[in-house]
């Protein structure tokens, strides 16, 4: 129990080295007796907040398709040009995109 108690406040190789034993041997021992952990608490998340003040808070969708293409250094400096206000090429472009699929 005191290795499973050590290890909330130490690495696996510290707890190893104060118990005589290898950090690998920690992670066995740890992964063998590790429903006698206690419970630790849950990261309470907050409400992503949406642009608009009047709108209640909405729950963020998952991005999981991945568009990929390359442009020369006209066409970024173009996209620099034509939107200064966005942080990076990768949100301008994006931007379009989106503005595009929502007409």
């Amino acid at each position: 129990m005191a290795i499973l108690q050590a290890i909330k406040t130490q690495t696996y190789a510290q707890v190893g080295a104060t118990h005589g034993i290898s950090r690998q041997r920690v992670g066995k021992i740890v992964q063998r007796w590790k429903a006698y952990l206690p419970v630790r608490s849950l990261h309470v998340r907050e409400a992503i907040k949406n642009g608009c003040g009047d709108q209640p808070p909405s729950k963020k969708e998952n991005r999981i398709h991945v568009i990929s293409f390359r442009l020369t250094t006209a066409e970024v400096e173009l996209l620099r040009a034509r939107y200064p206000e966005m942080k990076s090429e990768d949100q301008a472009a994006r931007g379009i995109i989106t503005k595009f699929l929502s007409i």
